[in-house]
């Protein structure tokens, strides 16, 4: 299994100056999947450290070829970055399992699955916990969808899934 966690492009914030922080919450999930599952393939792409714009971020995906696809964000200013992302992925292969999370969709998470199809699940709260199930889960019935109700802090449509 193979799994991409991208930090999207985003402009720079005239407070900040040309600073981003590095995206934290991919990185501890990247650790977290890292040690719980050493068979799964983890990468964390961080587009603003390596200047990636939505067309270079579109090429990466493709060489990749990922199996799942996360993103996230908690402050409700870059959700859209996120949803940009997570859209992107489906158009370049309908197959990849989405997965959003972050406060902004642990707090909308119905409304988001309802306006964004293309997202697969949201993982909720503490995200480490939800991620881990969630992969237990895809690695013991990769294809079957059955049983997901079972994992505590994950949301998705039942009949998308």
């Amino acid at each position: 299994m193979k799994i991409l966690l991208i930090e999207p492009p985003k402009k720079f914030w005239f407070v900040m100056g040309e600073y981003l922080p590095p995206p934290y919450n991919l990185l501890l999930l990247a650790a977290v999947i890292e040690k719980e599952f050493p068979e799964i393939n983890v990468k964390v792409i961080d587009c603003q450290a390596n200047r990636l714009d939505w067309e270079k971020v579109k090429r990466k995906i493709r060489q990749e070829d990922p199996d799942i696809v996360g993103s996230g964000s908690h402050a409700t200013c870059n959700v859209y970055k996120t949803i940009r992302t997570l859209d992107l992925v489906k158009k370049i292969n309908p197959q990849i399992v989405t997965i959003a999370g972050g406060n902004h969709f642990t707090m909308l998470d119905k409304v988001t699955l309802q306006e964004y199809p293309f997202i697969d699940i949201i993982v909720r709260y503490e995200g480490e916990k939800a991620l881990v199930e969630l992969l237990k889960y895809y690695s013991a019935n990769e294809t079957s969808k059955k049983g997901l109700k079972a994992i505590k802090g994950i949301s998705f449509m039942e009949n998308r899934i």
